[in-house]
């Protein structure tokens, strides 16, 4: 900065007046932090809860995973409402609307992740794929898609081999720091968010029984060694592998803060507090959109009544397969073709008769069309950013309940609760150790051929190396 003395001559400012100018830029700050920018808000006219105006506003509400706090505000306010950020004076959008998710999951030129996120992932993924925005995730994700044998093979050389590809211009290629990204990033998304779902899908069987044992007769007929592509047409262990998703998402919810103004369109239109009834909301330059994946799945609007019940027979058809048809070992009857609930049904802990199975799986028929790889079903997020991996996690979930089902009952631990955190994934923990032992997760294995029953006590790394 220059200043221009009386005599006309530019000179650099001295030291007391540049303090003299800290005060004046620091009130102008807070003024337009503090009340311009909250005054001025296009979201200031939107609908939301009370309060917020602590150092964390709303946050701690939104991620707390056992709490109806979240679920009594979608009641309240509707699928759409304003939330608070940091001392209240940060406006933020909290929708659950399927035009308005789609919107903003479609539109990766504007809607970036938050820098706080970013950041975060930063520390462990480096500049990888779920950092990377723009133009370089793009590259990367071009990259990554050549890859689903990723996980077979050495992913190092392969990335590498891509980088010296002819004809690449250098703003084509992955920097050095982008490749061990990837590294970083495929490590993670490969391994840590595959064993949490696995670890609490197990818990979920454990807490079935009566799931568990139908699972068990549908694979009872097959050899140790089935063909992944047969696996993959198997209803109720597809039926099970989507519910453990659905109910236990790896990501409970995330975030895009919007790079320009711009206009969010809604299906469902919201009164705001001048009485205005809009279908579209205005967002300033650097304002948040909560994507609530957890909330979004557990919706008793959107998936029923029992949508925070572990459910799978809601993802399966009504057609039955025919007993001479099936190679499962229990006995199935053609004409019925609901599942009981209550005690001795699929959510419930007692053991029952088992029920028919579906010839293929379906996505419920009262679930209303929405973004996700099936409809409202957001747990590998959508648009250009959803996961590229999907299939093979479920297909690894898959292999594993089979292959742990097939020769084993797994029980609960009756004296241990358990409860779910998240530290850039969803994790397990028993209640009253989750600082002193971090994540873990015991469940006991019972041996099917008469052998004595085993503890095993699934774990979780507390950090990601």
């Amino acid at each position: 900065m220059q200043v221009v003395d009386f005599l006309g001559s530019p000179r650099f400012p001295t030291i007391l007046e540049t303090l003299s100018l800290c005060p004046v830029v620091l009130l102008v700050y807070l003024l337009d932090t503090f009340l311009l920018k909250p005054l001025t808000s296009p979201l200031r006219h939107l609908a939301g809860p009370p309060g917020g105006y602590g150092i964390n506003g709303h946050s701690a509400q939104i991620m707390d995973l056992h709490g109806s706090t979240v679920h009594d505000w979608i009641s309240t306010y509707g699928s759409t409402f304003l939330v608070r950020g940091p001392l209240g004076i940060h406006h933020r959008i909290f929708t659950l609307d399927p035009r308005a998710l789609s919107h903003v999951l479609n539109n990766t030129q504007i809607y970036f992740k938050s820098p706080l996120l970013r950041n975060l992932v930063r520390r462990y993924m480096k500049e990888g794929l779920i950092v990377a925005e723009g133009e370089r995730h793009k590259l990367q994700r071009k990259v990554a898609q050549r890859l689903y044998l990723w996980y077979l093979i050495p992913i190092s050389a392969l990335t590498v081999r891509s980088n010296m590809a002819k004809g690449l211009k250098p703003d084509q290629k992955l920097r050095d720091h982008e490749i061990t990204g990837q590294l970083s990033t495929f490590m993670f998304a490969g391994s840590d968010t595959t064993a949490g779902t696995i670890a609490m899908g197990l818990y979920q069987l454990a807490k079935h029984p009566q799931v568990q044992e139908t699972l068990r007769a549908e694979i009872s007929g097959y050899g140790d060694n089935l063909p992944y592509e047969q696996i993959d047409e198997l209803p109720y262990l597809d039926a099970i592998a989507k519910e453990v998703l659905r109910i236990n998402p790896s990501l409970p919810g995330t975030v895009r803060q919007t790079q320009q103004d711009d206009v969010i369109p809604l299906s469902q239109p919201v009164k705001l507090s001048n009485g205005k009834i809009v279908s579209e909301l205005r967002i300033r330059k650097g304002q948040l959109v909560h994507i609530p994946i957890e909330h979004l799945h557990t919706s008793k609007g959107i998936w029923g009544s029992n949508a925070d019940i572990f459910d799978p027979s809601r993802f399966l058809g009504s057609e039955h397969l025919e007993p001479s048809k099936t190679p499962l070992t229990a006995s199935f009857s053609s004409t019925s073709t609901s599942w009981p609930m209550g005690p001795t049904g699929p959510t419930g802990d007692q053991p029952g008769s088992i029920e028919p199975i579906p010839r293929k799986t379906s996505i419920p028929s009262n679930v209303p069309s929405g973004p996700g790889v099936w409809p409202n079903f957001m747990t590998f997020i959508d648009g250009p950013r959803r996961c590229i991996g999907y299939k093979l996690a479920l297909m690894e979930i898959k292999i594993m309940f089979f292959k742990l089902i097939k020769d084993f009952q797994v029980l609960p631990k009756e004296d241990q609760r358990v409860w779910r955190w998240n530290m850039m994934s969803t994790r397990p923990y028993v209640e009253g150790t989750l600082y002193a032992k971090g994540s873990s997760l015991p469940i006991i294995f019972k041996h099917l051929k008469g052998e004595d029953e085993t503890t095993s006590d699934i774990s979780i790394s507390k950090e990601v190396e």
